[in-house]
């Protein structure tokens, strides 16, 4: 899941760069379009501007990563402070301009569908913009105090990005209409302006509209930063492990950074960006974490039941139950996600059921090296 789907997680909001790039500066059509000859002509592949920036952008963030922990913090700090900026800004004109909503549309003819598999669908695109509370707990290891300062990063990061995020959009919801919102950039609408770009347009007027849109630029660019940071810190770890190739856990001399790891990411980030569109890849991507997640949350819960009542903490039961609860909703949403059957979905878990034989056989190959290893010293022993 992590050497597949993290890339797919960095192709993503590399995807999303050119989206908000797009809504300040025409990047004009595809080059080259392949067409599924089943689907009406939408499109299996497309080759363009768009694609070649997004390429282009997560090849200079592999290149900042690998000059040092250092600059990539520093570079992280940036892009965060433009991204709160943006939203509360764009909240704020919003709010005192008092730009209210075109009369709704009725739910039928915008094509609304009240399905239970619909609505699964909507939250797991959802579930993609807290993800990121995940990486705290990856970097740990490199974090001072650890035990004290993750945890409260967690809390207090999830606490801002949820009230960040449902104030903006009930801003967007008050400014737009929902065949406004329908119709803004998706894989339906690869070339439409975003949502963001649209509410900023009838709240501060076109030459405001682009201003904002570039601090969300940089925002997005930002988190894909901040993925690009994170999981060559884990393909390194799998390396070492034995897990990948020995070459992947070399670190560079120079500036401390697993540079290899680092690329290697990078390269199938690319491969993502160019063929998947920003919430088919975050819609993969989230469904890979969420089954990990459950399983996490599984081991959790294993751990809890084997514990001797006498070493239990008083946060024993208040534990157990929220990881119930957290199990339920997840387990609900993954089968949801996967009995509605959309490409994404089903491409996640198809790379994650191939990596359990590449797994099994990674394993396999490195018991027989040891089994080689310890024979040689027996023989030698023996001599």
């Amino acid at each position: 899941m992590r050497v597949i789907l993290g890339p797919g997680a960095i192709g993503g909001f590399a995807v999303a760069f050119t989206i908000f790039l797009g809504d300040v500066i025409p990047l004009g059509g595809p080059w080259f379009h392949l067409a599924w000859p089943w689907e009406h002509g939408r499109g299996l592949l497309e080759l363009g501007p768009r694609q070649a920036i997004a390429v282009v952008t997560i090849l200079g963030l592999a290149w900042i990563n690998t000059k040092g922990v250092g600059r990539a913090g520093a570079f992280q700090l940036l892009v965060t402070v433009c991204k709160v900026a943006g939203l509360v800004l764009l909240v704020v004109a919003i709010t005192l301009l008092n730009h209210s909503a075109p009369e709704q549309a009725s739910p039928t003819s915008v094509g609304s569908d009240p399905s239970v598999l619909a609505f699964g669908a909507a939250l797991l695109a959802v579930m993609a913009t807290f993800n990121g509370w995940a990486n705290a707990a990856i970097v740990g290891g490199e974090v001072r105090d650890a035990e004290r300062t993750v945890p409260w990063a967690l809390i207090t990061g999830v606490v801002i990005v949820t009230g960040l995020y449902l104030v903006t959009n009930v801003a967007f919801l008050h400014t737009l209409s929902r065949s406004e919102i329908i119709a803004a950039n998706s894989t339906a609408h690869p070339n439409a302006p975003s949502v963001a770009s649209l509410a900023v347009r009838h709240a501060l007027g076109t030459r405001a509209a682009t201003v904002l849109p570039i601090l969300f630029a940089v925002s997005v660019l930002g988190t894909a930063h901040c993925n690009l940071l994170v999981f060559p810190r884990i393909v390194l770890s799998m390396a070492r492990d034995g897990l990948l190739p020995a070459s992947l856990a070399i670190v560079s001399p120079r500036s401390a950074t697993p540079n290899r790891a680092i690329w290697t990411s990078a390269a199938l980030a690319t491969v993502f960006a160019v063929v998947g569109t920003y919430d088919r890849l975050t819609n993969m991507t989230t469904l890979g974490y969420l089954v990990f997640f459950a399983l996490t949350t599984i081991g959790l819960l294993s751990v809890q039941r084997t514990t001797e009542s006498a070493a239990r903490s008083k946060a024993f039961w208040p534990t157990t139950i929220i990881a119930t609860l957290f199990l339920l909703g997840t387990g609900t949403l993954i089968a949801v996600s996967v009995a509605r059957g959309s490409p994404e979905v089903l491409t996640a878990v198809a790379l994650m059921a191939i990596g359990i034989p590449i797994f099994a056989a990674l394993a396999l190959l490195r018991t027989r090296g040891f089994e080689r290893i310890l024979t040689r010293s027996q023989n030698s022993d023996q001599s």
